[in-house]
């Protein structure tokens, strides 16, 4: 199984969030390998200040020069509940995982990167936002290897950098407009181009529960 799982913990809580993550994949018997950087980025990144969440490129294009066909990137938020059956099958029978996080572009994307992509707002409001603390990418696949030259194109054209609010609208889209989303942002964008499909979210938890379903496998939540 040539499977890569990805992740920086960088400052505060992140490098235990890493370790949580690290051995909650091993308790649940995940075979592949598994790459946490700890207060540091991989090769070539430039720092979160100068390029927001560019690591997450970086780090998965490491895994694709070491050769790993089935990468995803796991946030330090994220741990494994069971073994990611699901998320491994979506890999290997659609081409990637990805998965809603309940918001629309025009929510949550600047004018700049709006731009970028040739879409004004109201073309916005129709595409859904994924949730980019989980993105998993076989680059066995054509989708897969189109969508990270895309992303990562989107992230040399400077799409990744905005502000995390938009109180004073200072970055445009009006009232409709709370912040950018950086590379979540621009990944689902180049999702919806691409016609790639959302994932079940019953498998992938984001919200508090006091009983976790019985289908899901990865919590995202913080320290």
């Amino acid at each position: 199984m040539n499977d890569c799982i990805v992740n920086v913990g960088f400052g505060g809580w992140h490098p235990t969030g890493s370790a949580r993550l690290r051995r909650s994949l091993i308790e649940h018997g995940y075979p592949g390998a598994i790459q946490c950087w700890t207060n540091e980025l991989p090769p070539g990144s430039p720092s979160h200040q100068d390029v927001p969440y560019g690591m997450k490129v970086y780090a998965m294009e490491w895994a694709l020069t070491m050769q790993f066909e089935r990468v995803m990137w796991l946030d330090s938020s994220v741990w494994c509940i069971r073994y990611p059956e699901v998320h491994l099958q979506a890999m290997a029978r659609d081409g990637y995982y990805l998965v809603h996080s309940g918001w629309d572009c025009d929510q949550w994307t600047n004018d700049a990167c709006l731009a970028h992509f040739g879409l004004t707002r109201e073309q916005a409001r129709e595409i859904p936002m994924i949730s980019a603390g989980i993105l998993g990418l076989n680059f066995g696949t054509e989708i897969a290897r189109e969508f990270f030259a895309r992303w990562k194109n989107a992230m040399l054209a400077g799409c990744f950098k905005g502000s995390w609010t938009n109180p004073a609208y200072v970055e445009g889209g009006g009232i409709r407009e709370r912040g950018h989303r950086h590379d979540q942002s621009c990944a689902s964008i180049i999702a919806y181009a691409l016609g790639m499909k959302l994932h079940p979210k019953e498998v992938y938890d984001m919200y508090a529960r006091a009983e976790m379903p019985e289908t899901v496998e990865l919590v995202l939540r913080g320290m």
